[in-house]
């Protein structure tokens, strides 16, 4: 919970800055480049764009203390790319 924490105080601080310098649509593609990106990495960190085969493979032949980081920057990713979508879907809700 403490990287989600960190994501929200993140994605406040820099909707203020890039509303300030650019308005409400430079605010809403900043945050959702930045989210699209976390969801990215967490796609590519979970194996969701390879085939089962491999995976598996991939699995099977890692430590478990490689797994156990693996599955954790995948929900670091995951979890902190919430907020920034979550305001990037907002703001543009509101300009629509």
């Amino acid at each position: 919970m403490n990287y989600f924490g960190i994501a929200v105080l993140t994605c406040l601080f820099l909707s203020l800055i890039t509303y300030a310098i650019g308005g409400w649509a430079l605010t809403a593609e900043i945050n959702a480049w930045i989210g699209v990106i976390l969801l990215g990495i967490g796609a590519l960190l979970s194996g969701a764009f390879i085939s089962g085969d491999r995976l598996r493979a991939n699995d099977r032949s890692s430590t478990d203390e490689d797994r156990q980081s693996r599955n954790r920057w995948i929900h670091v990713a995951f979890l902190s790319c919430i907020p920034f979508l979550f305001v990037a879907i907002f703001i543009f809700a509101l300009l629509k």
